[in-house]
């Protein structure tokens, strides 16, 4: 007498094999979009939780900086709005999608 329950579970779980490269190239092909707040603040949203920008004469200040493979990405629209360096990145808590890319960004820092 066949398993019923397990052939189920395994439909399932190739299901979801068949399913995670498309979930996962529409997570990585996840652009970046700019909205200004002020002439110098902006709100970046891309593929986790936002991510906030602050330009000064000194450089930028992100605050969050989500996942390791949106930094190009995350570092292509704020050297759309300013020639400055990122000089500080503020984590709001220690969530991958608010820290993933700080490994990244203390590598690029000057």
């Amino acid at each position: 007498m066949p398993n019923y329950p397990e052939m189920e579970r395994s439909i399932r779980r190739f299901r979801y094999l068949l399913l995670m490269p498309l979930l996962m190239s529409a997570a990585f092909a996840q652009e970046i979009t700019t909205i200004p707040l002020t002439d110098s603040i902006f709100m970046l949203e891309g593929r986790g939780e936002n991510i906030g920008l602050s330009i000064g004469g000194n450089g930028a200040i992100l605050i969050d900086d989500q996942f390791a493979n949106m930094t190009e990405k995350i570092v292509a629209a704020v050297a759309d709005k300013t020639d400055g360096d990122i000089r500080f990145v503020i984590n709001t808590h220690h969530h991958g999608d608010h820290t993933g890319g700080n490994e990244n960004s203390a590598r690029r820092a000057r």
